[in-house]
């Protein structure tokens, strides 16, 4: 592996999620703006994704990718409910600290 190259990197990731507010309408009651209720009739705390890096490291330690991110499953627990999952796109820079290695 030269010490610049670029990279490709995927695998699981687990969403928390801690607390956190909901505002939807209704045909009945209009607007509804409330603290989502946690629970297994509700939301679930907990959300597995998939995320995907694609990247370059250079050889002075320094490193920059992108990441997607997209949500395996949904946050409500209602049966046949709606699909409520994160999906995200970032980028990443960064500079290792300590003495590389290169791992074959």
């Amino acid at each position: 592996m030269t010490p610049e190259h670029f990279f490709i990197r995927f695998g699981p990731s687990l969403d928390f999620a801690l607390f956190g507010h909901e505002k939807y309408n209704t045909q009945t009651n209009g607007l509804v703006e409330r603290a989502m209720p946690f629970g297994f009739a509700y939301y679930g705390h907990y959300l597995a994704s998939a995320i995907v890096h694609f990247g370059y490291e250079f050889k002075n330690k320094w490193y920059m990718y992108g990441h997607y991110n997209y949500s395996i499953g949904t946050m409500s627990n209602v049966d046949n409910g709606d699909y409520i999952g994160n999906r995200a796109v970032g980028i990443s820079i960064g500079y290792y600290f300590r003495k590389s290695k290169i791992v074959l």
